[in-house]
């Protein structure tokens, strides 16, 4: 903390002075869109936390509508990820790691959607040079698998509807587990 009170205070002219205590008052809120979750983000999120055995069909309903707030805020992935964490028996690091899925793959809905209504159609695959995978220290033989799938997508054109087909399944830039990638959406002529 002593690290950012002091970027805070650097920040702030000498004659509007803040204490600590007034610092996260004056952070720079985020303006979200909220008309950008549509029933298709909705739909994906729904999915998405069906598919976790750690949520639990009784608390389907409860993290769909804390992932919708998370998102509302902005991406607030703490928040998402505290509202996981009160799940008897859901260990932290698999609440932070359905937490970036979660948010992810809400996120690239969200940007195909926007980008198809501004009337773009192609994008470019663009691989991070990170791993795409869960864990990189500790890689599974579908981590390396998509891995090698996506750094060989580098660079490739793509319908932004569609996506890109990976072994057999349509999928978009950031949108599987542990994908770092991103894409440059093409402008028409």
């Amino acid at each position: 903390m002593f690290g950012l009170k002091k970027l805070f205070t650097k920040l702030v002219s000498t004659d509007e002075q803040a204490s600590a205590e007034d610092l996260p008052n004056q952070m720079p809120t985020v303006k979200v869109d909220k008309s950008r979750l549509t029933p298709a983000v909705k739909a994906q999120l729904k999915k998405d936390i069906a598919s976790f055995a750690e949520i639990g069909k009784k608390n389907e309903a409860k993290v769909l509508a804390t992932a919708l707030e998370a998102l509302n805020r902005g991406r607030d992935m703490a928040h998402l990820s505290s509202g996981l964490m009160t799940i008897d028996g859901m260990p932290k690091n698999c609440a932070h790691r359905i937490t970036r899925l979660l948010v992810n793959r809400a996120d690239v809905i969200m940007t195909v959607e926007h980008r198809l209504t501004l009337g773009m159609s192609e994008a470019k695959w663009i691989y991070a040079k990170a791993p795409c995978m869960h864990d990189p220290t500790n890689p599974s033989k579908a981590d390396i698998k998509r891995d090698a799938a996506h750094s060989a997508l580098d660079g490739k054109t793509f319908d932004i509807a569609k996506g890109m087909v990976v072994d057999g399944v349509a999928t978009w830039p950031g949108f599987d587990e542990g994908c770092k990638c991103v894409s440059r959406t093409i402008l028409p002529d």
